[in-house]
């Protein structure tokens, strides 16, 4: 496995879509603006769930509708 690599800037947060292809690219951290953060977690959700053919919320025993409970605020 190599090193991470992160991203930031304001278009993941812009353009929820552009997160998730940076999910399927590879990427392992996106920064994101708080007034984005809503969209971006739900299109980096199906991403990962693509990408790894599971569900990483339920690794963390959080269902999907207990999500927003658990952002940052």
């Amino acid at each position: 496995m190599g090193r991470p690599v992160g991203l930031c800037g304001q278009r993941p947060s812009d353009d929820p879509a552009y997160a998730a292809f940076l999910v399927r690219a590879g990427i392992d951290s996106i920064s994101v603006a708080l007034d984005g953060f809503a969209a971006v977690q739900q299109y980096v959700a199906a991403a990962e769930e693509e990408r790894y053919g599971e569900d990483r919320m339920a690794l963390l025993g959080i269902r999907p509708a207990q999500a927003d409970e658990h952002s940052v605020a």
